[in-house]
């Protein structure tokens, strides 16, 4: 299952898609960072160990009955290439989940968040980082308060957070086979000018039912809730309307229906989960002190490995949405992921192997400097194990270092490694910023030397 150069990602299309079943057994395709992501129907159709063989395949895991293939950093390519090849660009959006995933009501949670999370992520990402271009260029005496400019860039990096509900809405009735417009106006209407207007100047009601007061700017949970039980909606005045008047009915049933649930229930509600889920996990943070980060440092690589840490994602910009600032999973991540990439270049330098130490040589650098670990994590930490067990010790030191200084990230990271993860602590003041290079430090310093110490290559691994 080699692949030459010049073709490589249209023959890694036709192997993977051959290797799981054919096109009959695919659900939908996506991927994230580094993993392609296959939801499939039937499990044991599937081949890892062959899948495992392609170049290029740097490990396979399963999540449900989603099979994760690490490619690394150019698995948008190799996304588009299957895609493509394959005609898959709208194979999932009606497709119902397989009853595996039925009796997974967790796994089944995590991939609808991930699902309608993830696509938004690079956006909130473009616009953190022109708040912190904003926070550099006023303190550098570069651009003034108030200034055109300085307007301008400001309500830019606000516009992908402002418009978070939208954003949520479409890709939620997407990932769950709805109409993306249909969410996208569910989430709209939670920031109307005049729906705003009408809560500040005076109670609001629908068909005699009362309207909570709330801010929806930025928010995340009402407009998942609220389109969440939209596309079943949805779907049944679809399945009974008469086809001559179904596409007026179905759109304008459906909003007539959500309508009064989102703005008086499921809106409501997903205001009040935000505000208390982000207020008891500071109080968690402030009770246990830094031992709380510690403890998520440690154990960031295991809970990527069992996609777990999607559950954390909504927590994370609920924070940033809430309170300004998230002060535990951003920097356990980021200090989890250097870690990773310390452990491999400890392994680069003591390893005799030729193919494992430019490897390893290899992943340190994307780990540190990008913050992406699936190619060190699947390809050195991970199979050798001693080198993860240094990671996480040298990540749970370094992150009660940070925890120890109260460090809090003010953005979403652009990368979370050291360019696109350090920048994000500016805002909070240079005591701030210093707390959190301190625990990268020790971090590195302590995962390399332990690695360098006990990793042994004549002693079988256990």
């Amino acid at each position: 299952y080699g692949m030459s150069k010049k073709n490589k990602y249209d023959e890694l299309a036709n192997f993977i898609v051959q290797l799981v079943g054919g096109k009959e057994n695919i659900q939908y395709v996506t991927h994230c960072v580094t993993r392609l992501r296959i939801n499939v129907n039937d499990t044991t159709k599937v081949d890892t160990k062959k899948i495992e063989e392609i170049e290029g395949c740097l490990g396979v895991q399963w999540s449900g009955n989603q099979l994760q293939i690490i490619i690394g950093q150019a698995v948008a390519d190799a996304y588009k290439r299957v895609v493509e090849v394959n005609n898959l660009q709208d194979t999932g959006s009606s497709q119902k989940p397989s009853n595996n995933e039925k009796k997974n009501p967790v796994i089944a949670i995590l991939d609808i968040v991930a699902g309608c999370i993830t696509p938004v992520i690079p956006g909130l990402i473009a616009g953190g980082f022109f708040q912190i271009l904003v926070l550099l260029t006023t303190m550098a005496g570069l651009i003034s308060e108030g200034s055109s400019i300085h307007t301008v860039l400001t309500f830019v990096g606000n516009t992908p957070f402002y418009f978070l509900p939208v954003f949520i809405g479409g890709y939620t009735a997407k990932k769950l086979g709805g109409n993306q417009t249909m969410g996208m106006i569910v989430g709209a209407m939670f920031l109307h000018p005049d729906f705003i207007s009408g809560l500040a100047e005076g109670p609001l009601s629908i068909f005699g039912l009362p309207i909570h007061n709330a801010s929806y700017g930025s928010s995340i949970f009402p407009a998942l809730l609220s389109v969440s039980l939209m596309v079943p909606i949805e779907k049944f005045i679809a399945k009974h309307s008469p086809d001559s008047l179904r596409s007026i009915l179905e759109p304008f049933i459906t909003l007539l229906i959500i309508m009064p649930i989102a703005l008086c229930v499921t809106g409501p509600l997903g205001d009040v989960l935000g505000t208390y889920i982000s207020s008891a996990i500071m109080w968690l943070y402030n009770t246990i002190g830094f031992l709380g980060v510690a403890v998520v440092a440690c154990l960031w690589p295991l809970l990527v490995m069992t996609g777990m840490h999607h559950a954390l994602v909504p927590y994370i910009l609920n924070s940033f949405a809430t309170l300004g600032f998230e002060g535990i999973c951003e920097t356990a991540m980021i200090i989890s992921n250097i870690d990773q990439g310390a452990a491999c270049l400890a392994v680069a330098l003591k390893t005799k192997d030729k193919t494992l130490k430019s490897t390893a040589f290899g992943c340190s650098i994307t780990a540190m400097v990008g913050g992406v670990t699936e190619p060190g994590f699947y390809g050195v930490t991970f199979p050798l194990k001693t080198p993860l067990y240094c990671a996480m010790a040298g990540s749970f030191m370094g992150a009660s270092i940070a925890a120890i200084g109260k460090t809090c990230a003010y953005s979403v990271a652009g990368s979370t490694g050291l360019l696109g993860g350090l920048p994000i602590y500016i805002a909070g003041g240079m005591s701030n910023l210093l707390w959190m290079v301190a625990g990268v430090l020790i971090g590195i310093i302590l995962t390399f030397v332990l690695t360098y110490i006990f990793y042994k290559e004549d002693v079988k691994e256990i």
